[in-house]
């Protein structure tokens, strides 16, 4: 049964050829409302994303729509968010604009953040239509590339995860504690800590540990997060009074804790990095661009040279190469 939005787009593109507007700028302006998120809700009318995406991919302008739409803004953050969708899958749009324009197309996909995504329908589409346009096969090797090495820091992080998945959410909070004191609080003679010496940025350690608080709370029992004398006070006898009431002989569990914490911390800084400097650079920074040596290496081809500080990864080992595009 059709809903109550059904047609509205190919009726709001009828409208404006009625008023006197151009094709090309009525279809702009369907493009235009779609981004906007009409049609809005409206007494009984409440639809959702997914009927939005439903009525406008399934609309008669789609099918009119040329190269020049597509190479719009507008065109290109349309496609971007029927690519970012994965409940409406229009067949044959992905070739038809492969054909007419792919640029808007690698545009698109990389806008829609594929590379987290790697499970996208869409991806079949993209791949049946890589014969098509060499920038598209391209586009799609850097995809591929860019997704084995997020899933290797996944991987990576999720080993880590397993050496402190018996620890509590408060238990995760004195390691952090600990941690903290040592690396990130100043303490130091020259009002420094550790981090901020070593040329580090505390911001990312702090979100990094937000973020593993964050996957401690998601992840933990329901009944360990409810803290009472007694459990805080075994939590802080394992974690704490090794260090306050030293016996004979090193803390051995403790400090091995606390260095499972501290490579825990590296690979989610690792993760998060590569997420904000190389997968956020791919998808959004088009002053740059990459391109795959391999099946495991990218370069990135600065096309401002002034641009890449943006994206530069210090004191990591570089996923990618920077190479200035000759004159």
């Amino acid at each position: 049964m059709a809903g109550p939005g059904e047609g509205y787009f190919d009726r709001l593109y009828r409208c404006l050829l009625d008023e006197g507007r151009s094709p090309i700028d009525a279809r702009q302006a369907a493009f235009d409302a779609y981004l906007d998120g009409k049609p809005q809700a409206s007494g009984k009318l409440k639809p959702t994303r997914h009927e939005r995406d439903n009525w406008f991919w399934g609309s008669e302008l789609v099918g009119a729509c040329g190269p020049e739409d597509w190479c719009t803004e507008a065109g290109t953050l349309a496609l971007a968010r029927y690519l970012s969708q994965a409940r409406v899958r229009i067949g044959g749009l992905v070739e038809r604009v492969a054909r007419m324009a792919p640029g808007a197309l690698v545009v698109a996909m990389r806008r829609a953040r594929l590379v987290l995504t790697p499970d996208s329908p869409h991806l079949r589409d993209l791949r049946s239509a890589s014969a098509l346009s060499a920038d598209l096969g391209e586009s799609l090797k850097v995809h591929d590339v860019l997704v084995a090495a997020h899933r290797e820091r996944q991987v990576e992080l999720q080993r880590c995860q397993a050496t402190l998945a018996d620890t509590t959410a408060f238990e995760l909070l004195v390691l952090a504690s600990l941690h903290a004191y040592e690396a990130l609080v100043p303490h130091r003679m020259t009002g420094q800590s550790f981090v901020e010496e070593q040329q580090g940025r505390l911001d990312v350690h702090w979100d990094a540990i937000n973020d593993l608080l964050a996957w401690k709370l998601m992840t933990a029992p329901a009944e360990s997060l409810k803290l009472d004398d007694v459990r805080m006070g075994q939590s802080l006898k394992r974690y704490l009074s090794p260090l306050l009431f030293p016996e004979r002989g090193p803390p051995r569990d403790l400090l091995d804790r606390m260095q499972a914490f501290a490579r825990l911390l590296v690979a989610q800084i690792e993760l998060n990095e590569f997420l904000s400097r190389s997968v956020d650079a791919h998808c959004f920074d088009d002053s740059v661009r990459f391109v795959s040596i391999d099946d495991r290496q990218l370069d990135l081809v600065e096309t401002d040279p002034d641009a890449k500080s943006c994206w530069r990864r210090p004191k990591t080992e570089p996923l990618l190469r920077a190479v200035p595009i000759q004159n």
